[in-house]
């Protein structure tokens, strides 16, 4: 390997560490994502995340989305919290 090779690979390594896309943002305390709610409820991922996008649409959980480390790249991940409302 060159070292015009090293070079370039420390020079994207500090770039990416300064780069805001590069961080996880922090999750605010009461938010889940779909594999957690999924988890809680004792259903597959998939019928979490039917439940959580359908509690969202008629108001009964907020989505908020958050920067997270999905393998090597960030990627926006949806979190979700019950917002107290009552069904119906």
């Amino acid at each position: 390997m060159e070292a015009s090779d090293v070079n370039a690979n420390a020079l994207l390594k500090q770039i990416q560490a300064a780069s805001a896309r590069s961080k996880d943002e922090p999750v605010t305390p009461g938010y889940k994502n779909v594999l957690e709610w999924a988890d809680a409820w004792n259903v597959a991922r998939h019928t979490a995340r039917r439940h959580c996008d359908e509690g969202a649409r008629i108001g009964i959980l907020e989505r908020r989305e958050f920067k997270r480390h999905v393998g090597n790249c960030v990627r926006l991940v949806a979190y979700f919290k019950p917002t107290g409302k009552k069904a119906g």
